[in-house]
């Protein structure tokens, strides 16, 4: 009798064990395709920063026109 309930224990845990390394397996394999979502994310991130450079130095470069058309402009209607 104490056999069999040993035996039956020990089913048991290696039911356990199984589930176990089931639950380890799915969450290496979820935390794997986040890391990858992380990498894509950081990507599109800086892609993104580097846009907005780019738009910010096109920005302020056009600024800089406006304002020197403006100056140019007022002295010209100053000099009338």
């Amino acid at each position: 009798k104490k056999v069999e309930l040993l035996t039956q224990e020990i089913t048991l845990l290696k039911q356990q064990k199984g589930e176990l390394q089931l639950s380890m397996d799915t969450s290496s394999k979820l935390l794997s395709s986040l890391n990858v979502d992380i990498e894509s994310l950081k990507e599109q991130n800086k892609k993104s920063e580097d846009s907005i450079a780019s738009y910010r130095k096109k920005y302020l470069f056009s600024l800089k026109q406006l304002s020197s058309l403006s100056q140019t402009l007022r002295q010209q209607r100053h000099s009338i």
